[in-house]
C-alpha cells in the first residue's frame, strides 16, 4: 500500500478522529483551558465527524456506481 493511500485510510478513520480530539483535549486541560469550552469543542467536533463521513462515503459510492454503468 503506497504511503498516500496508508495516510488516507488513517485520516478517515473514526478511531484516528477519536484519538486525536481525545488528545486535543488532555492537552488544552494541562494548559488551562476551560472543561467547558474544551468539553464543548469536543462535543460539536465528536458530532459533526460521522455526518461528514457518512456525506463523503455516500458521494464516493454514487460517484463509482455512476461510472460502473
Amino acid at each position: 500500500m503506497s504511503a498516500l493511500n496508508e495516510l488516507k485510510r488513517k485520516l478517515t478513520s473514526r478511531k484516528f478522529w477519536v484519538t486525536a480530539i481525545s488528545l486535543f483535549a488532555g492537552i488544552a486541560q494541562l494548559f488551562g483551558a476551560d472543561g467547558e469550552l474544551t468539553g464543548l469543542i469536543c462535543g460539536a467536533a465528536l458530532s459533526l465527524f460521522p455526518v461528514v463521513a457518512y456525506i463523503l462515503t455516500e458521494g464516493k459510492l454514487d460517484s463509482q456506481e455512476k461510472s460502473d454503468k
